[in-house]
């Protein structure tokens, strides 16, 4: 159902994570039934999700194309031939086919590509940014012939120069590329994410340096940040992989977390308090049996998201320990917390 009232009859639900998956399967279950039936063979082709290219005899597009489209009223597809220089993009390759028949792949950009990428002034690790310029040659090296790559590399310079990158630093990582020689296989390295804090994350990565654990940095304000939100916002009842916080009359509180929908958990607290204390049962229901009071399920509330079951434990733990002195939870809800974080973790203002 969507927001406006009207109803989807095909297809998946918007948003559904199925989707993708789901699309893929279908098309491969097309494919497999329309190209054995063709009336010629395939020199060859790739399909990555729902773009396809593939190689056809001369004048067969329209055998192919009606072949596709007759399959399902409900499922068209849409064709594009090379151009006049017998390339044809397909994904970030320019596809070019020769006159003896070979083919040659070249980078290709849309023409819509600003060019932009992290400005060098920008408040970004410099990591972030040689990063940024290694993937990008990486990238050329990988979907282009070699006669297509020194002009490849001239075309990056010429962004990373629009983009502030200063001379010497362009030129010292094209004079390094390639020099890296190959040793002996390192221990994988251990990547944790934390926010960017200019001057405290330089020192914090030079520091490991030397270990295997490596910082990888974000920055909290994306370009997500600066636009409103255009989904409708899901009602508290629905949200899921939570940690939530459900008050006692007698003004202590219960902190749990579940991966299921709020709704569902405290339906879940409702029964289980309404009825005999058993082995199993949680802190919510023993101090409800025993004490005789009532939790106001009705307000129960979010305190804080995480699909990870670990890392949500984690978060489920810190807020009993900051609310401790209130909370009915057993001290073995919080036992796995090292012992070394109470102090940071009681600067932190309890819930109200």
């Amino acid at each position: 159902m969507m927001a406006n009232g009207g109803l989807q009859t095909y297809g998946t639900a918007m948003g559904s994570p199925l989707a993708p998956k789901l699309a893929e399967l279908c098309l491969d279950f097309v494919f497999d039934k329309i190209i054995p039936k063709l009336p010629f063979q395939l020199p060859f082709i790739f399909k990555f999700m729902d773009d396809t290219i593939m190689a056809i005899p001369n004048n067969s597009e329209h055998i192919i194309l009606s072949k596709f489209n007759s399959f399902d009223p409900r499922l068209q597809f849409t064709m594009e031939s090379e151009n006049e220089e017998r390339s044809i993009p397909f994904l970030d390759t320019l596809v070019i086919r020769s006159e003896d028949g070979h083919i040659d792949t070249d980078w290709y950009r849309k023409p819509q590509n600003s060019g932009r990428i992290i400005h060098f002034k920008s408040n970004q690790p410099y990591k972030h940014k040689i990063n940024t310029i290694k993937n990008i040659l990486d990238r050329i090296d990988r979907l282009s012939s070699p006669k297509f790559r020194p002009k490849n590399y001239e075309l990056v310079k010429e962004i990373l120069k629009k983009n502030g990158y200063p001379s010497n630093c362009i030129s010292g990582l094209f004079a390094r590329r390639g020099s890296t020689s190959v040793g002996s296989r390192p221990e994988r390295p251990k990547f944790y994410s934390t926010p960017y804090i200019k001057g405290v994350s330089e020192k914090l990565s030079k520091i490991l340096n030397s270990s295997s654990t490596k910082l990888a940095f974000k920055n909290r304000k994306t370009i997500g940040s600066l636009f409103s939100k255009t989904k409708d916002p899901v009602p508290p009842a629905q949200h899921k992989n939570i940690v939530y916080d459900i008050q006692c009359t007698c003004s202590k509180r219960y902190i749990g977390h579940t991966q299921n929908f709020l709704s569902n958990r405290v339906k879940t607290h409702e029964k289980d308090s309404s009825g005999p204390i058993k082995p199993n049962s949680t802190a919510l229901t023993i101090h409800s049996r025993e004490t005789g009071h009532k939790f106001k399920f009705e307000t129960a509330k979010t305190i804080g998201t995480e699909p990870i079951r670990f890392k949500r434990e984690i978060l489920e733990m810190i807020h009993i320990e900051r609310n401790k002195d209130r909370a009915v939870n057993f001290r073995t809800d919080v036992q796995n917390l090292n012992k070394c974080y109470s102090g940071l973790i009681h600067q932190i203002q309890p819930l109200p």
